[in-house]
């Protein structure tokens, strides 16, 4: 009997420094991401809340990122509006990608860390023909994924609800993938956190939800098409959320 307490506080200890390990190693990234994305824009005019909101500082982005590998394949086309410093659209693993943001210095340290990666500064509200023109004219891709994360949450129902419409109006097949701020209460600053929901928009043909992907967001997927069975199936069983 105390042989066997001895080996199960050993284990106990043992996951106790396994965990803290990885905590430790964790801020160590965060704290030296920070550290280089400040170097690397000292003479760009980049908001504070880019520098700080690393991949490594904010663990739903990896959790984006396994969504986005479970429906896409490396002849998809890949699009992220609001790129920002490139952290999703960089881990990406498909051919053809662009990254866009509204934030022409942003892009500039996007391009400085991710030189291979193809940008365009541009506002999509009044400019969303350079977006669909690019889907549209795209060379023999099935799929276009289209992913909006952190930002759409400060645009009212009715202007986030019609620029989903129009996307998905596009004679493509389409995914759309945005994070939905369903506990906006819980955010540190919750007065500009619009909480939407996708689903029930007229071009929306199938639809998923990620729920509780973070203690104030869920991950919203809609598309305008019916995704082939055996990859709903595949991703259900493998997606660990």
């Amino acid at each position: 009997m105390l042989l066997l307490k001895l080996r199960q506080l050993k284990e106990i200890i043992f996951k106790k420094i396994k965990i803290t390990n990885l905590k430790i190693i964790r801020i160590l990234k965060v704290i030296f991401s920070r550290i280089h994305l400040r170097l690397l824009s000292v003479d760009l005019k980049i908001p504070n809340w880019h520098l700080n909101a690393t991949f490594h500082a904010r663990e739903y982005k990896s959790k984006v990122i396994e969504i986005i590998h479970k429906f896409s394949s490396y002849d998809n086309c890949f699009i992220e509006v609001g790129c920002g410093t490139g952290d999703l659209i960089s881990r990406i693993n498909i051919e053809k990608k662009l990254g866009i943001d509204i934030d022409k210095n942003v892009l500039s340290l996007c391009k400085r860390l991710h030189p291979q990666i193809d940008t365009i500064c541009v506002d999509i509200f009044s400019d969303f023909n350079i977006l669909k023109n690019f889907i549209e004219n795209k060379s023999n891709k099935k799929i276009t994924f289209v992913v909006m994360i952190n930002w759409l949450h400060m645009y009212s129902k009715t202007k986030a609800n019609l620029l989903i419409e129009r996307i998905l109006s596009i004679n493509n097949n389409i995914f759309v993938l945005t994070d939905i701020y369903s506990r906006p209460e819980f955010s540190i600053k919750a007065d500009n956190k619009v909480k939407h929901n996708f689903n029930h928009l007229t071009n929306v043909k199938w639809h998923l939800d990620f729920k509780n992907i973070d203690k104030v967001r869920d991950i919203n997927l809609v598309s305008n098409f019916v995704p082939e069975e055996k990859i709903i199936i595949s991703t259900n069983k493998n997606l660990n959320m």
